[in-house]
């Protein structure tokens, strides 16, 4: 005869794998690893990001205006840039903190229920 609580809870288990793989990759890891690596990440996208911004202006500002170009002040306009850089990378680092810290505990909570679920199971087993 077919247990029914049985079949519920196989078929939890099931759906939980099927559509918790990237749950189970982020469980893997420790949670202070895997928002350090994210954010790791985002930093070196967000620097390359504001070379490429900063050298784009500069070259468009030394074609538009190459008179001006020769007298500027590039010391205090490059610390001006740097002060930007660094106000924006540490705004997304924070942001990567927040929300990688909330996807890690999303995903830990889901592999909890699973393995509570797989318990369940083999308690009736």
């Amino acid at each position: 005869m077919i247990n029914e609580e049985k079949v519920t809870l196989m078929t939890k288990a099931a759906i939980a794998e099927q559509h918790g793989v990237t749950d189970f990759r982020t469980g893997k890891y420790y949670k202070r690893d895997y928002v350090n690596y994210h954010v790791l990440l985002v930093g070196i996208c967000v620097t390359i990001a504001m070379a490429l911004i900063l050298g784009l202006v500069a070259v468009i500002f030394i074609e538009s205006y190459p008179e001006k170009a020769q007298h500027f002040d590039w010391v205090s306009a490059g610390f001006a840039a740097l002060l930007g850089y660094l106000i924006v990378l540490v705004f997304y680092i924070i942001i990567t903190m927040i929300v990688y810290t909330i996807r890690y505990n999303k995903a830990s909570s889901k592999i909890k229920e699973y393995t509570q679920t797989l318990k369940r199971l083999d308690n009736l087993y």
